[in-house]
């Protein structure tokens, strides 16, 4: 187990820096981290983000971070996912270096091991958001699929959110692309859709309304020869560091 947080440590702080010179997208850019948190151990987990997050070193980053909650994931047995947003990859070289002689990172990779356990790490492109992108959405409805066509992906995103009824949308659609780990538990994932919500309020009266629609019919109806939908997950924030880039600044 020692080893595999050794290996954690080695992907959050080296890849980071190693994507620089990879011929991916730039701009913006997200890494997710899934944990395996220990029965009883959420507390801790969490106060340990939160003592790395205001020690010296967390004080210096300049992307956000997210603790998220996994409530529902199939076959997976993450339960918590640490999401790192970056504005480019610049930037996360920058903050892995800092990460590299850090002691506080050190302690806080220590709460950790003895906290959870890793399962997979994910880093991903921004490609495109839709919708009101606002840092009070808590709740997110996470589809993950494989596609060899991107573009018609957005082209059939963009019309459903161009549509009458979906300019009404109260929450926010990512669409991330991705550039390394793509080889996950429920099957090799090339794109996500993160949808999110600001209560499961929202989302239930937003989707008895709307999911029957014609207009999400003929959308999915698009996506049925293009996509292979792999997963799907609900995910709530649990703690959220956005105090010099959130969600409403991604990719400024």
């Amino acid at each position: 187990m020692r080893m595999i947080f050794k290996s954690l440590r080695i992907i959050v702080v080296s890849t980071l820096a190693a994507v620089v010179s990879v011929s991916v997208l730039a701009g913006p850019n997200v890494t997710f981290h899934n944990l395996d948190v220990l029965p009883g151990k959420q507390a801790t987990v969490v106060d340990g983000a939160r003592k790395f997050m205001s020690s010296k070193t967390g004080q210096q980053f300049k992307g956000s971070m997210h603790l998220n909650r996994v409530a529902f994931n199939g076959k997976s047995p993450a339960t918590h996912t640490l999401v790192v947003l970056q504005n480019s990859r610049k930037a996360a070289a920058e903050w892995s270096e800092t990460l590299a002689d850090s002691q506080d990172f050190r302690d806080w990779m220590a709460t950790l091991r003895a906290s959870s356990q890793p399962v997979s790490s994910t880093n991903m492109d921004m490609v495109k958001s839709w919708g009101t992108i606002d840092n009070a959405d808590r709740y997110w409805d996470v589809n993950y699929f494989s596609t060899n066509d991107p573009a018609g992906v957005v082209a059939a995103m963009d019309q459903l959110m161009k549509s009458d009824r979906f300019q009404d949308f109260p929450g926010q659609v990512w669409l991330n692309a991705t550039a390394f780990g793509g080889d996950m538990v429920h099957g090799y994932t090339t794109h996500m859709f993160a949808v999110g919500y600001q209560s499961m309020a929202e989302y239930e009266s937003w989707n008895d309304a709307n999911r029957s629609s014609a207009e999400f019919q003929v959308f999915i109806k698009a996506l049925n020869d293009e996509v292979s939908w792999l997963n799907s997950e609900l995910v709530y924030n649990v703690l959220v560091f956005d105090s010099q880039t959130s969600l409403e600044s991604f990719g400024e």
